[in-house]
């Protein structure tokens, strides 16, 4: 059987990379509209480049197991097709945590970037390019990554991301200004759903207590339900108090927004079994937190 020059290329990225300590277990997909000019296998290279990219790159050092691995979605919606080489997508990261002692696994990111403009042609590089700028497709990919572990490793210890977040914010802080002028999502000038906002949210002194509440709720609260679930319960809607205390303070903020996206259903699923008492005060917390979703809530106002 013949192969593409493009798949040989791709495995011998792949060979060449540094296979230490790969943190990530990622699957990525892409969503093509019908295309005008571009070649289809243009995409089908770039799916395979980002895979490989998060699969095989170290980001921090460590050497990580296979079970260890941090489990990530990305799939990529293409929207516009500007030209053969550039393009508009809306990008969608869910990454998971595992839970001690169960095959349940904790959605931790569920978060579309929308309307990234990007160049690519087939096989150009995507760097890891934490320390400088490269190009705009590298930035956002690596960007991600260091995010991305700056949650996990947030619910493993107190605060145990805050480097990541920092790398993160040194790969925004290093973005070309005529290039956060043109996408204003790196700017603080821009929404307040952003990706300068995901990171510096994370950073500021108001928000502190959401990332001690994320280490609570999952290493003291959803690690524990297999031996206690009633003290489980207990401990996460403690943490679902501090976020409802974060907010009367930080209201509007993009972390306790990232935090309702992500864990609207596992809530509702965890408090259901709560007494009385507890649903109802869950249910009061989580319609202040997440208004404009609180008939999703409604089961525990029972």
């Amino acid at each position: 059987m013949k192969y593409p020059f493009q798949v040989f290329v791709l495995l011998l990225l792949s060979c060449c990379s540094n296979l230490i300590g790969q943190e990530f277990k990622t699957t990525v997909s892409i969503n093509v509209p019908a295309l005008q000019t571009a070649d289809p296998r243009t995409f089908e290279t770039l799916r395979a480049q980002v895979e490989e990219f998060y699969n095989n790159t170290s980001f921090t050092g460590k050497e990580y197991e296979d079970h260890e691995k941090i489990e990530f979605n990305l799939t990529i919606f293409v929207k516009q097709e500007n030209s053969t080489s550039s393009f508009t997508a809306d990008l969608l990261f869910q990454s998971l945590r595992p839970v001690y002692a169960s095959d349940y696994k904790s959605q931790l990111i569920n978060y579309i970037d929308k309307g990234f403009t990007f160049s690519y042609t087939e096989l150009q590089p995507i760097r890891n390019n934490d320390d400088s700028f490269s190009d705009i497709l590298s930035t956002l990919l690596t960007f991600y990554a260091y995010a991305i572990l700056g949650y996990d490793y947030d619910t493993f210890s107190p605060f145990g991301g805050e480097n990541y977040f920092q790398i993160a914010k040194n790969i925004l802080d290093n973005v070309p200004e005529s290039i956060k002028g043109a996408d204003d999502q790196w700017s603080p000038t821009g929404p307040n759903i952003s990706r300068y906002f995901l990171i510096n949210d994370n950073l500021n002194p108001k928000a502190r207590d959401v990332r001690q509440s994320m280490y609570e709720y999952h290493r003291l609260g959803l690690d524990i339900m297999h031996d206690d679930p009633e003290k489980g319960i207990v401990i996460i809607l403690n943490t679902l108090t501090n976020l409802e205390q974060v907010n009367n303070i930080f209201p509007n903020s993009q972390i306790l927004r990232m935090f309702t996206d992500a864990k609207k259903d596992e809530v509702v699923e965890i408090m259901k079994a709560g007494a009385t008492g507890q649903r109802n005060r869950a249910y009061k917390i989580m319609t202040k937190l997440d208004p404009f979703r609180a008939d999703a809530y409604q089961v525990l106002n029972k």
